[in-house]
Parts: structure tokens; sequence; C-alpha cells
């Protein structure tokens, strides 16, 4: 009798309270709510650094073909693009992206006079995606290649 005096005198609040205190129907529903932007977050960080791994990789690739290509030519780049030439190199990467900047030096250039350099530059503004925390904001990726003349 107790008992239900005191069930009686609960507000409804307190009431449902305590009937849903061992209810566990929907509890797995919430944690997956709390988890998931964790989990996107994860998933689209990977896949973004993924991208820049790749794009850095092939500006890689063609600063060092390029450079190859001058130091076999003795240097002499007369008559020869080398900014047109290195983003060539750089497809499908420069059709998709214009933020590419590609400099040079002669090979009379310092530090050393028979070397040639090819530099490639690449606003990281251009490829961020869901950039939340403004990881890539006014970040520049560059890539800088020697090749000594044979």
């Amino acid at each position: 009798m107790r008992h239900a005096e005191q069930a009686n005198r609960l507000s409804p609040i307190a009431r449902l309270l305590r009937r849903l205190r061992g209810e566990q129907r929907g509890v797995a529903a919430i944690e997956f709510a709390f988890v998931l932007p964790i989990l996107l977050l994860l998933l689209f960080a990977m896949i973004q650094f993924g991208f820049v791994f790749v794009i850095q990789t092939a500006m890689s690739n063609a600063a060092r073909e390029e450079a190859r290509w001058i130091a076999l030519q003795g240097g002499d780049i007369t008559g020869h693009d080398v900014s047109a030439s290195t983003l060539d190199r750089l497809t499908p990467w420069s059709e998709q992206f214009s933020g590419f900047t590609v400099t040079s030096s002669p090979p009379d250039a310092p530090p050393a006079a028979d070397t040639v350099y090819v530099e490639i530059s690449f606003s990281l503004d251009e490829i961020a995606f869901g950039d939340f925390i403004g990881l890539f904001t006014g970040e520049t990726m560059s890539v800088r290649v020697a090749a000594q003349i044979e």
C-alpha cells in the first residue's frame, strides 16, 4: 500500500522517468547519432589527405621529368615553354584545377651553375572540400626539383 501511495504522489514526469529507467529501446540509435559525425569527419579527412598526396606525387613527377628534360638539353630552354610543358605533364590535374604555378631557373642561377631547378606550387584552397576546421585554408603545397646538366 505504501508503494501505491508513493506512486500517486510522484509527479507525471517522475513517473515517466521511473517507467523508462529500465527501457533499452532506441539506445543504439542514439549512440550511433553521437558517433556518426566523428566517423564522417575521419572518413572525409582520409579522403582529403589521400587526394592531397596524389596531387603532390603528380607534381613531384612532373617537376622531375621537366627538370630532367631541360638538363638533357644542356640547360638550353630557348623556344621551350617550361610552364606549359610541365602543366602538360600534370594532366589531368592541370585541366581540373587552375592553381598550379610553375617556375624554373636557368643553369647559371645560384646556388649551382650546372643545375636546373623546376618548382611547382599549388594552392590547397582549390581542393579543400569540407574543410570545416580550416586545415588547408591559405596553404600552398610546393615541390622543387633539381637536375644536374650532363
